[in-house]
């Protein structure tokens, strides 16, 4: 991204920076950050985020958003993963 290029997102920049900590639950701050770059002309159609946590069951959390939807939250345990984690369920219906 060029410098001219980061003045459309600056405004979201400053906002992770300074406004996105005080967001909880996380769902709510990747829903405000993708509805915010989305406001700004940024084509998003799907967000996908992985957050890893230290935790001896628990490998992370997943955040999904998409587009006029709520943002879907799973937590991956052990080494395998539901398929509903990666959108595989809702497809192959």
């Amino acid at each position: 991204m060029t410098a001219g290029e980061t003045g459309a997102v600056q405004p979201v920049i400053d906002w992770l920076v300074d406004g996105a900590r005080t967001t909880i639950p996380s769902s709510l701050a990747v829903a405000e950050m993708c509805e915010r770059l989305v406001a700004r002309g940024i084509p998003l159609w799907r967000v996908a985020l992985f957050v890893r946590a230290l935790h001896p069951e628990v490998i992370g959390s997943q955040l999904i958003w998409r587009e006029g939807a709520s943002v879907g939250n799973f937590a991956l345990q052990g080494f395998s993963a539901p398929q509903a984690v990666f959108g595989l369920a809702e497809e192959a219906a």
